[in-house]
């Protein structure tokens, strides 16, 4: 996903400092915060059941 399409979903926050050697910074924005407790919750549930999905992913690859 390209910076404008992140600033586009709402998620991050475009700063262009204008000045002769280009210079961006991006942020998140207070949904780009609330979407980032999201992803890390979804990575601590990852972690605590990968063994799980690990174990049962060849069963479903083959059904």
């Amino acid at each position: 996903m390209s910076g404008t399409e992140q600033e586009q979903a709402a998620a991050v926050a475009r700063y262009d400092h204008h000045t002769p050697n280009p210079r961006v910074d991006y942020s998140l924005t207070p949904a780009g915060r609330d979407l980032l407790a999201t992803v890390h919750q979804l990575c601590t549930w990852s972690r605590a059941h990968l063994r799980e999905l690990l174990d049962g992913a060849p069963e479903r690859a083959g059904a």
